[in-house]
């Protein structure tokens, strides 16, 4: 079954055409502010206590039986105070008393009385023992049964001033002059001196416990920044009140918030060199984008129900048109070409997600075909393709792709932790995921797979996973890379949780594969080695030049198994135990089945004797040093760094044979004889006249 996967992201043609309330009983649940929006429990006594005359002053507070605990409060910190019991409770209040039992204040929010219990704030005036009372505010009952909980927390409150600067990292910015933590409320007033930014590094965020944003004030994330709000964000200023710039980072734990999300994408104003980006609109449904968000861009999206003629995949991308009413998707990622070289920021307004979000994937009952889809990353953070917090049913690939611009191909992480792109996601980027086989796929995601992260939207990543052989073929500036595991689960068949299928860039950069049962693979999954493995590696370019394959990851695999390159149009065969990278001459239109890899035992394979020639480059002379093939017939090239050749010519060896240089700069000089080929890398300079 044929598995090419052409999924360049787009004809050019087809371009230029276009332009907390918590009920708990017997137990008070003191605020942990290592833990993420948790209450740690801690057991408290609960006795009776009976109103003596002088609480009889407020007669609503009844006569009776009422329930109290005692806790340790420390001057200056504000305590909050909550009803746990809740339902059924008419109009509670809070009774601080001191520790001779003296009452010192009653505390209550009516906001929050009926029906749903009490709740309140108290600042200690004085270090020391206290109690707390719930009791009756008014009503008819005299009473209150024991089946009652209070929960309360220790707050460390802080406001922003900005008197110093903009940088939430500045200590003078605050009013309680120091930066704030994870056990902090903050509240941010729109009177302040200078507006908030968020400058902490997502390998050391700012946090804090709570965060209000009043109306008229507002919290601007900066790029590659991030802010971790561990329980309740409010945002009373719409979307203006909290604003991600492109690469940072929010993490939060409620719904109902609104902000902004940017991303930036760069651009290119020569439509033939595949600036493409993958994007996503990080907001709920509710926010109904149009197209008019991508204004200035063409727009493309992955329509994964008809079939790729070219690919023999589902997957096709559809130009979107110019009107900007075009309805668009937040379950649905988005490809955009901007033609300007100096790029362009998107922004995204509305309710941000938060919690699970189901992804809308379509798939194909048919051994023979993948079925590529377009998912957004729906968060205003990153998302951690290895982490937890992913639900996929069989036939959803563990494997996602985004389209690398630098490299014209598209880069790929797979969830065992390997892949030339990374295993984090950023806000705002879409990425592909195949389904192998699967008319029903099920692919969801919740907060535990939300993360920060420092990179930009693509990063090459390496593995030292035992087994896993990375070949990277590169021509100086444009690469591709493959995989070949070795893996006790992996067998001669189609793996597809294993394995990720090849999908095609641009035919002028390299395109590197193998193969196996007539699909082409960037990931090649293999059952243990028994005997000899041989696995064939496929090229293809549509530019001739000099190519290299470089292999790394040789030393995870045991010392004893030996691993060769075989070239089939040379007849050159590389041991790459003792020799890493190999460098080939490429023509366009050759067949593209020209390697093989053998892994395992080395017996059968022939090893032929090296080239008995030297060569080096001395300012622009080439110096060919080869006795033991005087009067025999060979081939010169000499290759620039863009792999065009810029010196080619037929030889007959005698002694040391020199040739002078018409190129400059880097070089690379090629020497076939008896089909064998000596490479040599050097630097051309030039006499000066």
């Amino acid at each position: 079954m044929t598995k090419r996967n052409t999924l360049l992201p787009i004809n050019t043609a087809l371009l230029k055409s276009m332009l907390f309330t918590i009920v708990l009983v017997f137990n008070l649940f003191i605020w942990n502010p290592k833990a993420k929006a948790q209450w740690e429990c801690v057991s408290l006594y609960v006795g009776t206590l009976t109103f003596d005359v002088d609480w009889q002053v407020y007669p609503e507070t009844g006569r009776g039986y009422k329930p109290y605990w005692a806790f340790a409060a420390t001057a200056g910190k504000t305590y909050s105070f909550s009803d746990c019991y809740g339902s059924g409770v008419e109009q509670t209040a809070f009774l601080i008393m001191n520790n001779s039992m003296q009452r010192l204040e009653i505390i209550t929010n009516h906001a929050f009385c009926e029906g749903s219990g009490a709740s309140g704030d108290w600042t200690c005036p004085a270090t020391g023992n206290y109690y707390v009372a719930l009791v009756h505010w008014s009503g008819s009952c005299d009473m209150l049964s024991v089946n009652h909980a209070i929960g309360y927390r220790a707050r460390n409150m802080a406001t922003w001033t900005g008197a110093v600067s903009s940088d939430w990292a500045s200590a003078g910015n605050w009013s309680v002059n120091q930066v704030p933590s994870a056990s902090y409320y903050v509240t941010v007033p729109a009177s302040a001196t200078n507006p908030l930014h968020i400058t902490s590094a997502p390998e050391s965020p700012a946090f804090c416990a709570e965060l209000i944003v009043q109306d008229g004030a507002s919290v601007v994330i900066d790029q590659n920044a991030a802010l971790t709000v561990t329980s309740i964000l409010q945002n009373l200023n719409a979307s203006g009140g909290i604003i991600i710039e492109s690469g940072g980072s929010l993490l939060h734990n409620n719904n109902g918030i609104e902000g902004t999300v940017k991303r930036w994408v760069s651009g290119n104003a020569n439509l033939n060199e595949q600036c493409y980006h993958f994007v996503s609109i990080p907001m709920q449904d509710a926010a109904m984008p149009t197209a008019n968000l991508f204004n200035g861009a063409y727009l493309f999206n992955l329509d994964p129900t008809t079939l790729n003629e070219t690919s023999g995949n589902y997957g096709n991308w559809t130009g979107l048109g110019s009107n900007p009413n075009t309805a668009l998707s937040v379950n649905q990622g988005y490809m955009v070409y901007y033609p300007d070289n100096a790029g362009h920021t998107f922004a995204f307004s509305g309710m941000l997600n938060n919690g699970p979000f189901a992804f809308q994937l379509t798939g194909h009952l048919n051994f023979s075909n993948y079925t590529c889809n377009l998912v957004p990353n729906p968060y205003p953070s990153f998302i951690d393709w290895q982490g937890p917090g992913w639900n996929r049913n069989d036939g959803v690939l563990g494997v996602y792709y985004i389209w690398n611009p630098a490299t014209r191909n598209y880069v790929y992480y797979s969830y065992f932790g390997f892949g030339d792109a990374s295993r984090y996601i950023a806000p705002g980027q879409s990425f592909v995921v195949p389904v192998y086989n699967n008319p029903d796929p099920i692919f969801s995601i919740d907060n535990d797979a939300r993360v920060h992260a420092d990179q930009a939207f693509y990063k090459t990543s390496s593995s030292a996973m035992a087994n896993l052989l990375n070949i990277k073929a590169s021509n100086g500036s444009l690469s591709d890379e493959a995989f070949v595991w070795i893996n006790p689960e992996g067998t001669a068949g189609p793996d597809p949780s294993l394995e990720a299928p090849k999908l095609f860039g641009d035919e002028n950069s390299p395109q590197l594969y193998t193969t196996a049962n007539d699909s082409k693979l960037s990931i090649n999954a293999l059952p243990e080695l028994a005997g000899t493995t041989t696995v064939p590696v496929s090229f293809e370019c549509g530019f001739d030049g000099v190519y290299e394959l470089a292999f790394n990851g040789i030393e995870t695999f045991e010392p004893s198994v030996d691993m060769f390159i075989t070239d089939a149009f040379t007849g050159t065969v590389i041991n790459l135990r003792t020799q890493d990278k190999y460098s080939f001459t490429h023509t366009s239109g050759s067949i593209p089945a020209r390697f093989t890899l053998t892994m395992g035992s080395s017996a059968g394979i022939s090893m032929p004797s090296p080239l008995d020639a030297k060569l080096w480059v001395t300012n622009a002379t080439l110096y060919i040093d080869a006795p033991s093939l005087s009067g025999e017939q060979g081939l010169v090239e000499v290759f620039n760094m863009l792999g065009q050749v810029v010196y080619k010519e037929s030889i007959c060896f005698d002694g040391t044979t020199m040739r002078s240089l018409k190129a400059c700069g880097p070089v690379t000089v090629k020497v076939t004889a008896q089909n064998k080929v000596i490479t040599h890398k050097a630097v051309v300079i030039r006499p000066a006249n």
